[in-house]
Formats: C-alpha cells, structure tokens, sequence
C-alpha cells in the first residue's frame, strides 16, 4: 500500500497533496494509489500520483467512486477523454482537473437535473436548471481550437441557456507564474474578437504587459507578482471561440461528426438561446494556498477574472446572445446543493 511521500515532492506540488490528501486513507474509498509516469522524463514523478489499478481506467473510476448511473458515466468518459490533451492518459491522476469536471458534472440528465443561480455581466441573477451535460466541446480560434471543458444545457423561465465552462483544479496554484511564453501575434489581429483584449491598456488593467517572444509570438509578463496568467489567456481564447461560433462558424472536424459537437451547435443555434461563458475553480482549501505571504491563488485569480469579465462585457453589451459570468464559480457549490453527487466523490474532494 504506496503512501504519499510528501518530502519527495517538490515546494508547491508537496503543499497541494498535504493540502487535499494528508492523512487520507485512499482505501476507505477502496483504491491504492502510485506515483504517475512521466512520459516527458520516462520514469514515475515524486510529484503526481495517480490511482492504481489495472488498465481499464474506466472500470476503475466507476468502482472507487461507487458511480451508480454508469451508462451515464461512460458515456461521459469517452466524451472527457477525447480531447486533445492527452485526457485518457491523465484521468486518473489525483489532482486531474478533467477528472473533477467529470466527476461533478457526468450525471446531469432530466431525472438528475442540477440547478445553478449564476450572476452574468447582463443578469443580476439567472436560476437556470440544467439538464445535459457535454465534454470537450471544441470551437474554432485561430490555428487549433479551443477545447471547452464543460457544457451545460438547460432552461432559464423558458430561456434556453448554453453554458460553457473553463475547469480548474489546481492549475491556478501549480500554473501561477510571472511570465507566459508563446501566445501567437495572430490573437493581435484585428479580425478576432481576442485582439481588443490584447490592448496595452486593457492588459495593464489586469496587470500585465506584452513584449514580443521569437519570431510571431510574444509573451505576457506580470507587473503585479505571479498568478496564472495562462487562465486569463485561455479564457480570452475562448471568448474568442465563442464569437466565432456566434459568427456563423463552426469547428471542421474531420469525418464522422461528434455528438458533442452536433448537441452544442443545435443548442447554441436555437432561436432565443443565450450562451454564457465562464470558470469553475476547485475554491475549497486550494484557494487558501498562498503564493506569497498574505497572497491566496484564489483571490489572485479571482481578482484578474473579475477584471477581464469586466472587460469582455464593455466589449459585448450590445451582443444579446452572448453572456459572461462576472466572478468565476466555485467547486464549493456542490457542497449544498441540490444535485446528488455520490458520498465518495465528496470524501475524496475533501467536503
């Protein structure tokens, strides 16, 4: 029976596991845990660990977590590990954030709806009641498109609501920095919706600058001490997506059309329906880890979320068909609401 070793791990992974897992018996949920493979370094990381159990990872997940609508479950799975970032590799990983979106949100179906009071740049507040839910939902951006963790469809009095949500697990604590490499110089063009956000002075807004890095691309730099630049970066990609998509285009996927792309596109396509963009963070105890002395990653992300909502809402008051959510979601929701999630689940997540 592996146990983490913790002062093998390197500073910020180690506060992370000791955060989620310290004194966590993996087997009252009835699984073993290992060190993850590195396919980079081609050996197991001190700083991943993953549950251990056989090949069929699906089987697996549907036993720790005592999954009971299972046909629901694999139909999702498939769905949240055909994405492009190696998601069938990493699902089982303890701190996967495609493992926590799945987990949460695999059984919204009619008889297990689940209802979310959300606040947008145009709605003090919408009570929308979903009753689907679709992973990796792919849109077009620039060369390769963006992957939408989440969508959620539902009815808001009548109102049919497509929401697209960023997921995060750890990411905002592991992944913050005071530097983002490698962001192309075609986001700056002006026939995408990303190019406004990209302003010297919408950046400074949020706290960072531009400078140029390597031939076509060029890098974002923090002025305001690190936090992950890379979210605010994928949710203007998204942003972007989501205008195109509301352009008319659509994502070429090459052969046999996708249910998940075929579901989205017929919601987003309805007549009255809104589609509303946004984030969920995993808030509970990750949210607390400081970056720096009196500094939490969740209220440093928030801060820089909040800001770009409030800018992408300048930019979008007159779309009616376009909403963004002014504060990201939390995780924490689950907690108490309605929708049942299985007593495992919310062991593992610490609730």
């Amino acid at each position: 029976m592996m146990n983490i070793e913790y002062e093998k791990m390197d500073g910020r992974a180690r506060k992370l596991y000791e955060a989620m897992w310290n004194g966590f018996k993996f087997e009252s949920i009835g699984t073993s845990i290992k060190k993850t493979y590195s396919t980079r370094y081609k050996k197991d990381s001190d700083n991943s660990y993953c549950f251990d159990g056989g090949s069929d990872k699906e089987q697996l997940l549907i036993k720790i977590f005592g999954i009971k609508n299972k046909a629901e479950f694999k139909k999702k799975y498939k769905m949240a590990t055909s994405g492009s970032g190696e998601e069938d590799r990493k699902i089982t990983t303890l701190h996967s954030s495609s493992l926590c979106a799945l987990l949460h949100f695999y059984n919204i179906t009619k008889n297990t709806p689940l209802t979310l009071e959300l606040v947008t740049d145009k709605h003090p507040k919408r009570t929308v009641k979903f009753t689907e839910s679709y992973f990796e939902y792919k849109s077009p951006v620039i060369n390769n498109p963006s992957n939408m963790d989440v969508v959620l469809l539902g009815k808001d009095n009548g109102q049919d609501v497509v929401l697209l949500l960023e997921s995060k697990f750890s990411e905002y604590f592991l992944g913050a920095s005071s530097v983002l490499h490698d962001v192309s110089n075609q986001y700056l063009d002006k026939k995408y919706a990303s190019a406004p956000l990209y302003t010297d002075e919408v950046l400074k807004k949020m706290g960072l600058r531009k400078k140029p890095d390597g031939e076509g691309y060029f890098k974002l730099e923090s002025f305001d001490g690190q936090f992950y630049i890379g979210g605010i970066k994928q949710m203007i990609s998204h942003y972007t997506g989501v205008m195109n998509v509301l352009n008319g285009e659509s994502y070429d996927e090459k052969g046999r059309k996708s249910e998940v792309q075929e579901k989205v596109k017929n919601a987003i396509n309805k007549e009255n329906a809104v589609v509303i963009l946004g984030e969920i963070v995993f808030d509970s105890i990750i949210g607390d880890l400081e970056l720096r002395p009196k500094v939490k990653c969740g209220s440093a992300y928030s801060e820089k979320y909040e800001k770009l909502a409030m800018q992408i809402k300048d930019l979008t008051k007159e779309n009616m068909r376009f909403e963004i959510i002014t504060k990201e979601l939390g995780y924490s929701l689950f907690k108490d609401n309605k929708h049942k999630i299985e007593p495992k689940i919310k062991e593992f997540y610490r609730y």
